[in-house]
Parts: C-alpha cells; sequence; structure tokens
C-alpha cells in the first residue's frame, strides 16, 4: 500500500518529466516567475484602483475604498520590486521569489474574500472562486506549493464564511470553493507542467545545436578546433588585437617524417601520435591562453598575442618540453630517437595592413624554412624581424 502512494504521488508531481528531469526544468523555468509577478500584480493594480472609485463616487464609503486602496498600494510594491529585479538583471533567491509569490497571492485572496464574504455577506463568493482558480495560473511552481497555498486560502475562506455568512451562503460557497481548488491544483498543475515540457524541450533543442555546433568545429581525433574554426578565429583576431599587446602570433606544427612513421608503426600508431601531440597543445592552450587547432593531417597551428619576442621562446620551450614528457618512440627518424615537429612562427604586429592569407603564408613559409633547414626546430620570422631559429 506504502509503494502505491509512493507511486501515485511520484506520478501526480513529475508525471512523464521524471524527477531529476522535473527539477532541471522547474529550476530553468523558476525565472519567469519575477515577469509573472510583474504581471499580476499591475493587474490587480489596476483592478484594486478601479474598485476603490465605485464605493468613492456612489456609496461615500470611504473605509470601504481606502480596503481597495491598500490592495492596489500592496500590489503595486510588489509589481516596481519585481520589475526592477527583472529589468535590472539583480540575482533574487528562490525564497525571495517564494515570499513574494506568497504575498501576492495573500493579497488577491483577502482582496477576493473581502469582496465575496465581508462586504457583500448575503450572497455568495463567486469573485472568489474566479481569484482561487486563476491566481497560481501565472507562475511555474511545485505542486506542494500550490496545494499549502490553495489549502491555506479555502481555511481562510471558510472560516470567514461560517463567521459573516448565513448556513445557506456558507455551505455553498464551502462546496464551492473546494470545487474550485480542486479544479484550480489540478489545471494548475497541467498547465505548469506544459510549461515544463516547453522548457524542456527548449533545452533538449539547445543541447543538439550546442552539440552540432561542437562536431563542426571541433577535430574528432585530437579535441582540439578543426581548421574551418581556426581560419574564422584567426579573422577575428586580426580585428580586435589589445591595446596592451604588439604582435599578433601564429604558429604552424608539422610532425617531422610522419608518413614515414605510418608506414614504419601503422596509421593506428600514427593517430596516437597526433592525439598525443593535440593533448600538449589543449595543456598548452590552457595554461597560456593559446588559441590551438589541427588544420589537417599531420599539421596544427596555434594563435595568440605577445607584447615582445620573449613570448616566442616561452611558447617553443613549452612546446619542447611536452614533447620530451611524451617521450614516443621513433627509431627510423633522420632527426632524433623520438617523435620531433618543425614549427614556422609568424610574428605580425597588431594593427597590421597585411591579410589573413597573407600573415598564414608566411607562417607558412617559415615552416618550409624550418623542415628544410633539417626539422626538429623552430623558425621565427616577423614585421621588420630578421628570421632566426630556436632548436627544439
Amino acid at each position: 500500500m506504502r509503494e502505491v502512494l509512493r507511486r501515485a504521488l511520484y506520478t501526480w508531481r513529475y508525471c512523464s518529466l521524471g524527477r531529476v528531469t522535473y527539477k532541471e526544468c522547474l529550476d530553468k523555468a523558476f525565472c519567469n516567475n519575477l515577469v509573472s509577478l510583474r504581471q499580476a500584480n499591475t493587474v490587480v493594480v489596476i483592478l484594486a484602483a478601479c474598485f476603490s472609485i465605485f464605493p468613492i463616487a456612489i456609496e461615500k464609503n470611504l473605509f470601504k475604498a481606502g480596503i481597495y486602496f491598500a490592495v492596489a498600494a500592496f500590489a503595486l510594491v510588489l509589481d516596481i520590486d519585481a520589475r526592477h529585479r527583472h529589468k535590472r538583471n539583480i540575482p533574487t533567491s528562490a525564497r525571495r521569489v517564494y515570499v513574494m509569490i506568497v504575498l501576492y497571492y495573500i493579497n488577491l485572496i483577502m482582496f477576493g474574500i473581502y469582496l465575496g464574504v465581508w462586504s457583500n455577506p448575503g450572497t455568495s463568493a463567486v469573485t472568489f472562486m474566479g481569484f482561487l482558480i486563476v491566481a497560481l495560473f501565472l507562475f511555474v511552481t511545485p505542486p506542494t506549493f500550490n496545494l499549502y497555498l490553495t489549502i491555506s486560502a479555502v481555511i481562510i475562506f471558510t472560516v470567514s464564511t461560517v463567521m459573516w455568512k448565513g448556513y445557506q451562503e456558507w455551505v455553498f460557497d464551502i462546496a464551492n470553493a473546494l470545487i474550485a481548488s480542486l479544479m484550480g491544483l489540478i489545471f494548475g498543475w497541467r498547465i505548469t507542467l506544459y510549461r515544463l515540457s516547453a522548457v524542456m524541450f527548449a533545452s533538449k533543442l539547445e543541447e543538439e545545436r550546442n552539440e552540432y555546433y561542437n562536431q563542426s568545429t571541433t577535430d574528432e581525433l585530437t579535441q582540439l578546433h578543426n581548421r574551418r574554426f581556426f581560419m574564422q578565429t584567426f579573422q577575428r583576431y586580426l580585428t580586435s588585437c589589445r591595446d596592451t599587446d604588439e604582435w599578433l602570433c601564429i604558429a604552424i606544427l608539422d610532425v617531422d617524417y610522419f608518413k614515414r612513421y605510418n608506414d614504419r608503426y601503422g596509421h593506428p600508431k600514427g593517430d596516437e601520435v597526433l592525439r598525443a601531440l593535440g593533448g600538449v597543445l589543449n595543456d598548452m592552450q590552457n595554461g597560456m591562453g593559446l588559441f590551438t587547432a589541427r588544420i589537417g593531417g599531420e599539421e596544427f597551428a596555434a594563435l595568440w598575442f605577445e607584447k615582445d619576442r620573449d613570448g616566442i621562446e616561452k611558447f617553443v620551450s613549452r612546446l619542447r618540453e611536452g614533447l620530451r614528457a611524451l617521450d614516443i618512440p621513433y627509431m627510423v627518424s633522420d632527426t632524433a630517437e623520438r617523435v620531433t615537429v618543425s614549427v614556422g612562427v609568424y610574428m605580425a604586429r597588431c594593427g597590421t595592413s597585411s591579410t589573413l592569407g597573407e600573415i598564414y603564408s608566411f607562417a607558412d613559409k617559415a615552416l618550409y624554412e624550418a623542415k628544410n633547414g633539417g626539422r626538429n626546430r623552430a623558425v621565427v620570422r616577423g614585421d621588420a624581424l630578421e628570421q632566426y631559429i630556436i632548436q627544439m
């Protein structure tokens, strides 16, 4: 019996979303409650303000007008607070939002009770029924929260009705209040469920979009960026030099005698080399603020800004240390008994008139010089900079 009740409660609270997904979607949708609070309190301000006119103009009853005006003023305060927090993007805790919803609900329910009970004890509280059903439809909250508010409202309404109305009126009103509260809970939960489902659907679409975007910009083997994204980023780097930077640096790396390595050890081993080199560049990317990519085959590239030439020495040194830490054997290499790389580096002054293609071609020529000069080295070139070599 206990298990049956537990499953029934689970189904009621989480329905087809599941517990974890339900809570994740609820957190995402909960931020919309500030907007709903602002809109709901705006309606209450207008409604209560209009009601305050009639007692003054028709009944000459300032007390009743004051009650309506107080409701409008309280709603206006909540409206201003919610509008201010939403407009300024002020962080608002969930507890504060819940408190604001409770205050809104109390204000609205007391307004409905005054209209349907205290000011008209001889008639049924039809207005209260409408308020009770629709008051919580605007918010995305847990069903238990709605349940507590509804039960509290029914208790307050029942006590007020018994005290202020005759037997015939309050029996009818209490029966209608129970029916209205049940309808409010059912329809309120269904509306909330539809909202959560919409949030979940939008979240899944966003995840799929991000996944497709990552797949289109990431090299599957090394998990570095691919050539297309590298070129797009390169173009952005050309137009976004910072005032504190003097040089835009591009380095193109090529694994020495990689075709021979594949022929000797096999392509799976070659893939392992590329994957390991990708790991080294990824570590450098995180530690030095580089942008790295695999631009094709055994070629890799890196982009970064520098203040002076010493940064190039640091880049080459970190790359050298990473390769030596890998220490991948390569017995048939003409340069060393481990896997090595050749590097071409070009330093362009920030704000240069050279195009992306020209700068890339300069770096590629520096790589060609490094490979032509014996490999396992870095050749550095640049604007008004004499070419020099750094041994790997």
